[in-house]
């Protein structure tokens, strides 16, 4: 004799199976680390699945997202970024100096995490990078990365809070990587 389930327990059961999708959706988001999740935003995610890259940086983000980041990762080869610099949101040297100011803003945010001099230096190579390509994102203007419009974005009255910039050095093989959430 086939026995049918109650409305009561075909609800409980979809309501598992939802929970256990919820549960399955947030360990995809929080198992990446905060520099696998910076590679994947600048379109790096076949450098990042490759594992041909080291990396070294700070992360101030927190349960709620606020903070800053900044992350310089040496690539194994030069060849790996050729595709990622075609891509959306990339843009040929040299660096807008806009660009170049939020970085620095980002360095003063981890102020505590990264010494004055190390801060200088990282500003100081950012300037002398001669080939490669840089990145911005506007986080709080989904078009930005399609159609880049810095007079829009840095207008005055506009509060800049939510953005991600990258700058690619060719010659030394290194991603230049930079966060800010306030």
């Amino acid at each position: 004799m086939k026995k049918h389930m109650s409305r009561k327990e075909k609800i409980i059961i979809i309501l598992l199976l939802i929970f256990a999708g919820l549960i399955l959706c947030l360990v995809e988001i929080f198992a990446k680390q905060p520099y696998e999740r910076a590679l994947d935003a600048i379109g790096a995610n076949k450098i990042r699945r490759q594992k041909t890259y080291s990396w070294d940086g700070v992360n101030t983000h927190g349960f709620f997202g606020d903070g800053s980041s900044y992350f310089l990762f040496r690539l194994s080869g030069k060849k790996q970024m050729e595709e990622v610099l075609e891509g959306e949101g990339w843009h040929s040297l040299p660096v807008d100096e806009r660009i170049i100011d939020e970085t620095e803003n980002v360095l003063k945010n981890l102020e505590n995490d990264i010494s004055e001099t190390d801060r200088q230096n990282i500003l100081t190579k950012l300037n002398q990078i001669n080939e490669g390509g840089w990145f911005f994102y506007d986080k709080a203007d989904i078009e930005s990365l399609k159609n880049m419009d810095l007079d829009w974005t840095f207008h005055s009255g506009r509060s800049l809070a939510n953005y991600i910039i990258a700058v690619y050095d060719s010659d030394a093989g290194m991603i230049y990587y930079f966060d800010s959430d306030r």
